[in-house]
């Protein structure tokens, strides 16, 4: 299977981009996943060995998984609605990881080929400058979290098994507590569909790090961050409150609402005008990001 991912025939240009992409970014894109998955496993392998309790928000593991159901009791939940996010809580630091390499990869994205001179190469191939950029964004909303699936679903297969080995030493049904209450489509969206609208939510932030790529003759990351510092800051000193402060909160509100709605995350952005909102103004940028490479070749 990877090898058909990985092959070329014919001409086909667009695979040839993203496969591209993928090799210049493997380890952040591959590796980083990679090795947090490992180590986290022979983390939890040592403190199962060991003896040591696996704590969850104050409480130890066989703990939190009678809690669950106590918890879901009183205020109304099912119980698969608790050991289900319980099972996608455990990947979190894969999404923590993946949104910086989601950062640095777009901040990245158009700045690296023009400071080692590479762009002259790719510009000299039969591929326009609209579809790098979009490649490229391409890689960083949708490649770059789906890769993260794979490692998040062996993640919670693993600690179901672990579940199941200190829920039967500790005397816990675990056909009741666990396997019965496993929402394996709820557990799917929540790896999938969670994350690609995460991204989708804050793609003015991403398409932003990339427009500062494209044209900035310095490093990235500074001119990304202290571009926004500034301009709040002046609002503030002259207009006694900030535009731009104002709507980055707003944002993030309807964001934060939307993303409070766990499962019906996905259908309920779909109502949100912020979110259209920030569509356009990606848009804008994306189009600034072509421009500027049109125009830039080296640093």
């Amino acid at each position: 299977m990877i090898s058909a991912l990985t092959k070329i025939n014919g001409y086909n240009p667009t695979k040839a981009l993203f496969l591209k992409e993928f090799w210049d970014h493997r380890r952040a894109i591959l590796m980083t996943p990679m090795v947090i998955t490992g180590l986290f496993i022979v983390f939890v392998i040592v403190a199962m060995v060991t003896g040591n309790d696996l704590w969850i928000n104050d409480m130890s593991l066989q703990e939190s998984m009678r809690a669950g159901f106590i918890e879901a009791r009183e205020e109304g939940q099912s119980p698969s609605f608790i050991v289900t996010r319980m099972l996608f809580g455990f990947s979190v630091l894969l999404w923590i990881a993946a949104a910086f390499t989601i950062t640095f990869t777009a901040l990245s994205s158009l700045h690296d080929e023009r400071k080692d001179g590479s762009i002259l190469f790719w510009k000299s191939m039969p591929v326009s400058d609209a579809k790098e950029v979009l490649i490229r964004l391409a890689t960083i909303i949708f490649v770059i979290p789906l890769v993260i699936v794979p490692f998040a679903i062996i993640i919670e297969l693993f600690m179901v098994m672990a579940m199941t080995v200190i829920g039967l030493y500790h005397g816990i049904d675990v056909v009741s507590y666990i396997y019965m209450n496993i929402n394996v489509p709820v557990l799917m969206m929540l790896n999938i569909v969670l994350p690609i609208m995460t991204v989708l939510w804050i793609l003015p932030l991403i398409t932003w790090f990339m427009l500062v790529s494209s044209f900035s003759r310095r490093p990235p990351f500074l001119i990304a961050f202290a571009v926004p510092a500034l301009i709040i800051a002046t609002e503030e000193i002259f207009f006694e409150g900030s535009l731009l402060l104002e709507a980055i909160v707003s944002f993030a509100v309807s964001m934060g609402g939307n993303f409070g709605q766990g499962t019906f995350f996905a259908l309920s952005s779909f109502t949100e005008p912020a979110l259209y909102i920030g569509f356009a103004i990606s848009a804008a940028m994306i189009y600034g990001c072509i421009y500027f490479r049109k125009r830039h070749t080296l640093t």
